[in-house]
């Protein structure tokens, strides 16, 4: 197998070996990492192994995908590429539990959302509604509060 990162990250989740090799190649697109793919994972940056982490869980048929904090890595592109895969998903009827300080992020992508303050849910419902209370919390402690 051309590479053995996708084949190992594949078997942790629960693919068997023929899953894994009929999702390889679009692994490998989505991750885009180019040559580095065929390189042992040691020599991998950790935004290359987060990238690669991400594309095998998104290529896995899951009810429930859990990604923490995944998306602050990468350009742009890839952050966009995340987000319409994660969209897919969602449309697809996997349920996405996310956790983000991403405000954009919650805004768009979620319906719900909670907002925990050391430890302590602070808001639990409408995304709208938890960031406007996140954003007026957080200004009135940076001192920012009309």
């Amino acid at each position: 197998m051309r590479a053995i990162s996708i084949a190992i990250g594949g078997a942790v989740l629960g693919l068997k070996r023929h899953e894994v090799r009929a999702r390889l190649e679009s692994i490998s697109d989505f991750a885009g990492i180019g040559a580095f793919m065929d390189q042992p994972l040691k020599h991998y940056s950790s935004g290359m192994q987060m990238r690669l982490a991400f594309a095998i869980c998104a290529h896995i048929e899951a009810d429930i995908l859990i990604v923490d904090e995944a998306l602050s890595v990468g350009d742009i592109v890839f952050q966009q590429k995340c987000s319409r895969r994660l969209r897919e998903l969602a449309q697809a009827g996997v349920t996405l539990l996310v956790v983000t300080h991403d405000l954009s992020f919650v805004l768009n992508m979620c319906q719900r959302a909670m907002w925990l303050d050391g430890g302590r849910v602070r808001h639990l419902g409408d995304s709208g509604v938890c960031v406007r209370e996140y954003v007026t919390a957080m200004s009135a402690l940076a001192g920012n509060a009309d």
